[in-house]
C-alpha cells in the first residue's frame, strides 16, 4: 500500500501528514436492511406435505367416528323398539295363556285322563331319576345314562 506525503504550512511551522492511498478494494461496505420490508418466506414442500397428509388423516378419523356414532345410536333405536315389541308380546302372551287357563277345567283333564284313558299315577319303582352334568338341559330323545 502506498502512503501519500503532504506538506501542511501552518504559521511558522510545517508539518508532514502521511495518509494510505484510497483504494475501492479496501472499502468496507455495510448494507443495513429496511425494517419496514419482511424477510422472504421460504415455503418447505416436505413440511408441508407432511402437514397436509396428516391434516387429511385427522379428517378421516373424525368422519369414520361420526360414523360409528351414528351407527351405534342407531343400533341403540333398533334395540330400544325390539324390547318394546318384546314387551308387548309378553304381555300379549300372559292374557292369551290367563284366557287358555280360565277356559281349562282340570278335573276335567283329570277325569278324562284316568277313565277314558286309563292313565295312572307311575308306582315308586317306575320312576328313575338321574342328574346330568354336562349341560343345563335334557334332549328328550337322548339316551338315558347309567346311574
Amino acid at each position: 500500500m502506498a502512503e501519500s506525503k503532504r506538506y501542511i504550512v501552518e504559521g511558522n511551522t510545517v508539518r508532514v501528514q502521511t495518509r494510505p492511498e484510497y483504494s475501492p478494494e479496501q472499502e468496507i461496505r455495510v448494507y443495513v436492511r429496511p425494517e419496514a420490508v419482511p424477510a422472504r418466506v421460504r415455503v418447505n414442500v416436505p413440511y408441508v406435505l407432511m402437514l397436509l397428509a396428516v391434516t387429511v388423516l385427522f379428517g378421516y378419523l373424525c368422519f369414520s367416528y361420526l360414523k360409528v356414532q351414528a351407527s351405534i345410536n342407531a343400533s341403540m333405536n333398533r334395540i330400544a323398539n325390539l324390547e318394546e315389541q318384546i314387551t308387548k308380546v309378553r304381555s300379549e302372551n300372559a292374557v292369551r295363556e290367563n284366557r287358555l287357563s280360565a277356559q281349562m277345567d282340570l278335573e276335567e283333564v283329570y277325569r278324562i285322563a284316568v277313565e277314558e284313558l286309563g292313565m295312572t299315577y307311575p308306582q315308586d319303582n317306575e320312576v328313575v331319576t338321574y342328574s346330568e352334568q354336562m349341560r343345563e338341559y335334557v334332549r328328550q330323545y337322548e339316551d338315558i345314562p347309567n346311574s
